[in-house]
């Protein structure tokens, strides 16, 4: 007889529970980002920092990170105080080689002159720019430059040779 019932019925005859209950939306992760200063790329949460910062702190600064690192303090947000004095002088590391200096006067805003030589005809050539970032292309250090006249118009930054670039003029 249950097999007869159940012949008869359909999937529109199952009950219908309809509720007033909003149903929220699950809490989304929060972003954690890189600890070095002025960098907002995403990292997962036990990392202290993005590859290319954690590439510039010392093997051995990295190895006392790591000492004091204690599996999940990411999570109960309760890191000891020997971990968080290596966080802060690996950060501090970052910052002095990133940071502006007379042996390294080009930094992101800094005005500069490209110059043409015999061997090396930059993009612009003898046009005011800004330089953007600092950074490697095809594996030497480079100025990526904006010329300023056509800054904020979508031009994207070229790169040049530092040594080809007049800082003072």
């Amino acid at each position: 007889m249950d097999n007869l019932l159940l012949d008869q019925l359909s999937v529109f005859d199952a009950p219908v529970i309809v509720d007033s209950t909003p149903i929220r939306p699950a809490p989304r992760p929060l972003r954690h980002t890189c600890h070095a200063v002025d960098c907002d790329r995403s990292v997962p949460p036990k990392y202290l920092m993005c590859s290319k910062h954690w590439a510039m702190v010392p093997k051995p600064q990295q190895r006392d990170v790591w000492r004091h690192y204690r599996a999940g303090q990411e999570m109960d947000k309760c890191p000891s105080s020997e971990y968080l004095a290596a966080a802060k002088a690996a950060i501090e590391t970052v910052y002095a080689k990133e940071s502006p200096s007379p042996s390294n006067p080009l930094t992101p805003g800094a005005l500069v002159v490209p110059k043409a030589t015999d061997s090396h005809t930059p993009l612009f050539p003898d046009q005011v720019c800004e330089v953007v970032r600092m950074g490697k292309s095809l594996g030497c250090d480079r100025a990526f430059l904006v010329p300023v006249k056509w800054k904020g118009r979508g031009v994207l930054p070229f790169p040049c040779d530092p040594r080809f670039l007049i800082k003072n003029f």
